[in-house]
């Protein structure tokens, strides 16, 4: 006879989380502090000693493997991937494909910055990567990787930004020749000139302790001179567009001030009103009542022959003048009074400047000397007659010269 128990299913029991315990830090005593300092350090030490055994070995193994098998070291350290030739991976990932994609759309939008944007890309835009497809994914890729490539050899946009490249990498350069130099014992002369006219660059050269003084002593040259004509050679190979820089300056700037005195003379309805840069506030703003608004703040308010040369600057300003964001705008005589009133409380407050005064003379106020002559060799003057050629009674010629004392000189 066999006995069946039967029972009948229990309910899943519910997980219960206890209470976090606080980890909090044990309050140590200065004894106990050393002493927990002494054993990390001794622990430290071990462990640096254990890696420079480790390394020493390896050291040792890698020259058995070389001599024995007749291979080089390098080889043998690159196969044991201890070089820094060692094979990588250098596959990008699609995860920092897609982070660049959204970096590059959200730029203009997103108020984060530093490491507060990679934290928003991971909370906003989680579930959105995981719905990409593979070759989504594969097209994501294709294109930080052409980005990548770009960023390498691309041209700067900014003279800051190109400055600071040659400054880094030329510092850069400066270093591994100089190490090189230790290493080797091998010379080195280095000259660098900027090829463009934009470019805010001075030509630097370089020169290790061998040859400093190779121009000077057997080219007879000085290094500046040298450089001075290597900017020169590489200015004058320049294929531009149909100008160069200086001329495309000139004529950007000469464009903006025909513009400016066209929309003057086109608000004030005086075809003879002109612009003055100098004396702006006396001879246009209270002459015409009229002043200009919507200049950017980045470009000094002077002439145009005293404002940065780039033409990027001078590109958006005229720009800018023809869309009409900088115009002038005419003022009624409280808005003038006001303006006035705040103008000389700048100056009081010695704020801004006034316009210099026009610089006089250096003989102002003195009676300048004639040179003294004598009579007899003063020129004699001259005059036209106002007998008419068609007089058959007039003399032949129409012109008579006369002495000083009025008497006539040619005789009939």
């Amino acid at each position: 006879m066999r006995t069946r128990f039967y029972s009948t299913p229990s309910e899943p029991r519910k997980l219960t989380q206890g209470a976090q315990k606080e980890n909090r830090r044990p309050q140590l005593s200065k004894e106990a502090r050393a002493a927990v300092n002494a054993r990390r350090h001794l622990s430290a030490q071990k462990y640096r000693s254990g890696l420079d055994a480790a390394w020493s070995k390896i050291n040792e193994v890698t020259e058995n493997l070389a001599t024995t098998h007749h291979k080089s070291v390098r080889r043998v350290r690159s196969h044991l991937h201890l070089s820094r030739q060692a094979p990588g991976t250098k596959r990008t990932n699609a995860w920092n494909a897609f982070c660049w994609k959204k970096s590059q759309e959200m730029k203009d939008t997103t108020k984060c910055q530093g490491k507060d944007v990679l934290q928003d890309l991971v909370h906003s835009h989680r579930e959105e990567y995981g719905r990409i497809s593979s070759p989504e994914r594969k097209s994501l890729v294709a294109d930080f990787e052409e980005y990548k490539a770009t960023k390498t050899k691309a041209f700067r946009v900014s003279a800051k930004s190109r400055v600071n490249d040659i400054a880094q990498t030329l510092t850069a350069v400066r270093d591994e020749l100089d190490n090189l130099k230790s290493r080797s014992g091998v010379e080195t002369l280095l000259f660098s000139a900027r090829g463009t006219t934009d470019l805010p660059f001075t030509a630097v050269s370089f020169a290790t302790e061998g040859v400093h003084n190779f121009l000077e002593q057997s080219m007879k040259t000085d290094q500046q001179e040298f450089l001075g004509k290597m900017e020169g050679y590489a200015l004058q190979g320049i294929k531009g567009v149909a100008k160069n820089h200086q001329k495309r300056v000139s004529e950007i700037r000469a464009n903006i001030r025909s513009e400016i005195t066209e929309c003057l003379r086109a608000i004030t309805g005086d075809d003879s009103a002109r612009m003055e840069w100098k004396h702006y506030w006396r001879n246009v703003v209270m002459r015409y009542k009229v002043a200009i608004k919507g200049w950017p703040a980045n470009i000094p308010f002077r002439n145009l022959s005293e404002v940065s040369s780039a033409l990027p600057e001078l590109e958006s300003l005229l720009r800018k003048w023809k869309m009409g964001k900088i115009y002038w705008e005419p003022m009624t005589d409280a808005e003038l009074q006001s303006l006035d009133d705040e103008r000389n409380a700048q100056i009081e407050n010695q704020e801004i400047e006034p316009p210099a005064p026009r610089r006089r003379r250096s003989d102002y106020g003195k009676k300048r000397p004639r040179e003294t002559v004598d009579i007899d060799e003063q020129a004699q003057k001259c005059r036209k007659s106002t007998v008419s050629d068609d007089d058959d009674e007039s003399p032949v010629g129409n012109e008579t010269r006369e002495n000083n004392d009025g008497s006539n000189m040619d005789e009939n």
